[in-house]
């Protein structure tokens, strides 16, 4: 794992509010580590207008490193229209003030609401491929009680 990834999975637990000595365990990192990794500058790659239209003008089975000016060509990548959604463009905005990366807010929400989906799965509340609807949230401030 990269250290950049190491980064991201560090404050991606941390969102969740798991403590840095299991981050450490999980990350087969020191605690020290884990306190450098989440002090680390979130980056936030900002696309130039020219990169965002050679986005979106490439065919959508082409794959994004195949796209002009395209850094990342390793495993899957997934590109969000943020104009097709402003709702979410405005969302991640506003959850940038908890410094979390766009990316792991993204992370974070998918993980979440897949772990819960395998639960309902698990305990016989929903069957693989049935609509579903998502009932209740709650946020705490983190290292709070639980």
């Amino acid at each position: 794992m990269s250290a950049v990834d190491q980064a991201a999975e560090a404050r991606r637990l941390a969102a969740a509010d798991v403590s840095q000595r299991e981050i450490a365990r999980r990350l087969g990192v020191s605690r020290y580590k884990v306190g450098q990794l989440l002090a680390e500058p979130v980056d936030q790659p900002s696309a130039t207008v020219a990169d965002r239209a050679a986005l979106a003008d490439r065919p959508v089975d082409q794959p994004v490193s195949q796209a002009p000016d395209q850094r990342s060509t390793r495993g899957r990548c997934l590109v969000i229209d943020l104009d097709r959604y402003p709702g979410l463009a405005e969302d991640l905005a506003l959850l940038q003030g908890t410094r979390a990366a766009p990316v792991d807010v993204v992370n974070f929400a998918v993980d979440r609401l897949a772990s819960a989906y395998r639960g309902a799965l698990a305990r016989g509340r929903l069957v693989v491929g049935q609509p579903f609807d998502v009932t209740a949230m709650s946020i705490r401030p983190a290292g709070g009680p639980q």
